[in-house]
């Protein structure tokens, strides 16, 4: 055998360990790149004042530990689940007005829907309507859900995070109802969830914080947030990666 080809063979017999090291990881080798969506409002989109927002975090987790992954960052500011038609407070392409083609187009193996406190806010005065019923963001998590798995992929459902102290207690009492609803809907149709609302509370006291040292604003996650997210979210999706 000559000098080339005894340096063929020697490269064919690390590539292959290479590779069988990989599976035995449970890790997706090279060509197999994980496409995820994330579907949201502005707690998802890149945020003035935010260095990195969840997505961005996410990629490079998993990344790091060998997962070669694809984001398409999906969030839209203003954004609830429903359609400009239920309510045009916010004259963009709503959930359900967008749904086709900034998630399902991409062929996602994996989608996380964090929506929620758009859905849940009241315009009005305390005794008015919220942009979305909880009867309709349900309803339109659970389309979304169906929706996903009838293409074949699969769906993480992120709670909405809770208000700071500038807003008022009954919009954060509303809000819990949204966050509730959302983990009732995972359970039942067994869908990956990270109580992001659990998260903060959690933070929080073990940290001596307060809400607001995890908000730009009373309302939107800073970095500290959506490092949190962005761990919480890998966590979830390494595990089904191992099992699988």
């Amino acid at each position: 055998m000559n000098d080339c080809c005894r340096i063929f063979c020697f490269a064919s017999m690390v590539l292959l360990l290479a590779f069988v090291c990989l599976k035995s990881q449970g890790a997706v080798v090279e060509g197999d790149t994980l496409v995820i969506v994330a579907f949201g409002n502005s707690t998802t989109a890149p945020r003035a004042g935010v260095e990195a927002v969840y997505p961005e975090r996410l990629h490079r987790i998993l990344v790091d530990r060998g997962v070669p992954n694809r984001i398409v960052n999906a969030g839209l500011g203003g954004s609830h689940t429903g359609s400009i038609t239920d309510n045009a407070r916010h004259q963009v392409a709503h959930g359900r007005d967008r749904f086709k083609e900034a998630v399902l187009a991409h062929q996602p193996k994996w989608v996380i829907i964090w929506f929620g406190i758009n859905d849940a806010w009241v315009d009005a005065e305390t005794t008015g309507q919220p942009r979305i019923p909880l009867a309709d963001y349900k309803q339109n998590l659970i389309f979304f859900i169906q929706s996903i798995r009838q293409a074949g992929g699969d769906v993480v459902l992120l709670t909405p995070n809770p208000l700071g102290a500038r807003y008022e207690p009954w919009r954060l009492n509303r809000l819990q109802r949204y966050r509730k609803a959302t983990i009732r809907i995972a359970r039942t149709y067994h869908t990956q969830l990270v109580d992001v609302w659990g998260l903060c509370t959690d933070y929080v006291r073990q940290h001596r914080a307060t809400m607001d040292d995890l908000l730009l604003d009373g309302m939107h996650p800073n970095d500290s947030m959506h490092k949190l997210t962005a761990e919480a979210v890998a966590d979830r999706l390494l595990t089904k990666i191992d099992n699988d």
